[in-house]
């Protein structure tokens, strides 16, 4: 295998997913493990599995799926300032688009934990 195979093989990747309601495709991308595990511990999430919900917890996921959006979301872009106009339809959307974006990134941990 040529190293550009290698590395086209071996990089993270992107697919473009529809939400329903929208007519645009989303573009997103791949966390890495350690970009995914950074935004758990800067947003206080453990993890281990917490059985109780709490305002808190709720207040930490939430941040945790706005900062994989503006990390992972490719197109159509969304800064900070218009994310945090949304109203609650807006971001239910964005909670399905970071969903899809966990997902397509564990799912391929998953893969490439099988290969080893």
């Amino acid at each position: 295998m040529k190293f550009d195979e290698f590395l086209k093989a071996n990089s993270l990747k992107e697919k473009e997913i529809n939400i329903d309601g929208i007519d645009e495709k989303f573009k997103i991308r791949q966390l890495s493990m350690l970009e995914q595990i950074e935004l758990m511990e800067k947003n206080g999430i453990e993890l281990e599995n917490e059985s109780k919900l709490s305002l808190e917890l709720i207040r930490k996921n939430s941040q945790f799926r706005k900062e994989i959006i503006l990390k992972a979301l490719l197109s159509p872009k969304i800064d900070e300032k218009s994310f945090d106009k949304l109203n609650q339809d807006g971001l239910n959307v964005l909670s399905r688009v970071a969903d899809e974006i966990l997902s397509f990134t564990n799912n391929a941990l998953k893969q490439e934990g099988k290969g080893d």
